[in-house]
């Protein structure tokens, strides 16, 4: 399924070579829309408000256990369609600044046996002042 290109670091919509909005397609589009996904406040999308994960009654302003934090984050990931798993690894965690990667795989993922497909790694980041 393709989906809207979004810039690494701004998170802001890209253009093409011809000027046009970007798209992208498997397999970063799934990436992508499972990092939308973990980025969304629970509460925030206008038609869904039981999405997002719930950074600001459990994550933010509390001692949230890491093992809470990594459940809501894949949790989420796993909402986004066409994704079948997702782990959820911290890599920097200091002076209330969390850090990490989440491992997306397709939900059609080979069978046992067969080569594995290799799961793309989405950057996230969560700052609490």
């Amino acid at each position: 399924m393709a989906s809207l290109l979004l810039d690494t670091a701004s998170w802001d919509l890209c253009v093409d070579a011809f000027g046009n909005i970007a798209v992208c397609g498997p397999p970063y589009s799934l990436a992508q829309d499972a990092a939308c996904h973990t980025r969304l406040w629970l509460g925030e999308l206008r038609y869904d408000t039981t999405q997002g994960v719930n950074y600001q009654g459990l994550i933010l302003g509390h001692w949230a256990p890491p093992a809470l934090i990594k459940a809501n984050i894949a949790f989420e990931a796993m909402r986004a369609t066409g994704v079948g798993t997702a782990k959820v690894y911290f890599t920097y965690w200091k002076q209330r600044v969390l850090k990490g990667v989440i491992e997306v795989t397709p939900i059609n993922a080979p069978p046992v046996g067969q080569p594995p497909i290799v799961p793309f790694v989405v950057p996230t980041a969560v700052q609490s002042y």
